[in-house]
């Protein structure tokens, strides 16, 4: 779910997936130097691919396999926890409607138990739902999602770019 979000409007708002927006310059700034020593290391990498000078692989299969080998490299540990932590914040961002909606209800059904004689209970409970609606109209946010992606995707090319070029990491 949070996945079609992500394709559908946020890789177009940002210029393409995270990664891919970083290394041809349009993501994060990770400085030109550490851009063009990680896109040196793609083409090690990938040698039958073609990787253009202002990004990652064009090839589409191949582009797909650059954050899963990023992850073997040392320090790759890093960037999946990173990865880990920017789809818990897409997913949350694209289920922030159900949430919304689900607490909401809630919090109406609660609150109309505590106007009918429901008791304390029922109003503490109203008091929780209503809570919860306000969690999930603040929390979850485009710009939650974009810090994380951010934060990934200067690690994983800081990462693709510490690589030897003789293979050994």
């Amino acid at each position: 779910m949070g996945q079609v979000v992500e394709s559908q409007r946020l890789w177009a708002e940002w210029g393409g997936p995270p990664l891919a927006a970083t290394l041809a310059g349009n993501g994060p700034e990770v400085g030109d130097l550490v851009r063009r020593r990680a896109i040196a290391r793609l083409r090690h990498l990938f040698p039958d691919a073609h990787v253009p000078d202002d990004g990652p692989p064009s090839d589409y299969a191949v582009a797909a396999l650059v954050p899963d080998r990023i992850r073997k490299e040392p320090g790759g540990e890093v960037v999946a926890a990173e990865n880990r932590q920017y789809g818990f914040e897409r997913n949350l961002l694209a289920v922030r409607p159900t949430g919304i909606t689900a607490s909401a209800l809630a919090a109406g059904v609660l609150i109309a138990s505590a106007v009918t004689g429901g008791g304390s209970d029922a109003v503490y409970a109203a008091v929780g739902a209503a809570a919860w609606t306000a969690g999930w109209v603040t929390y979850p946010s485009e710009r939650r999602v974009w810090e994380a992606a951010e934060i990934y995707s200067i690690a994983g090319v800081k990462t693709l770019a510490a690589g030897t070029l003789d293979g050994r990491g």
